[in-house]
């Protein structure tokens, strides 16, 4: 079912930026500027991480799904396409 490791990885990763980077703010400096711009910083961190890691799990599952339709449909000449732009996917990444 997709990537939950990695699902769970790049979540983690974010709520742990949207906590610590208002702290290094303040370090690097000690106002409410450097507390607003570690605020922004984590919260970018936050949003990215959880639809960049979304987005992954979804693509595997639906992927995943696209290769049991198409061993559904028991037309040998359609799973070897897919099976051939799966795999010249794959080499383009």
């Amino acid at each position: 079912f997709g990537n939950p490791v990695g699902l769970l990885t790049g979540m983690a990763e974010g709520v742990e930026s949207f906590f610590k980077d208002p702290i290094e703010g303040v370090v690097e400096d000690p106002s409410l500027i450097g507390f607003a711009k570690g605020v922004r910083r984590g919260t970018k961190t936050l949003l990215g991480k959880t639809v960049v890691s979304t987005v992954g799990a979804a693509g595997k599952v639906t992927g995943t799904l696209g290769k049991g339709l198409a061993m559904l449909s028991m037309d040998d000449d359609f799973i070897r396409a897919t099976n051939n732009a799966n795999e010249r996917a794959k080499k383009g990444h």
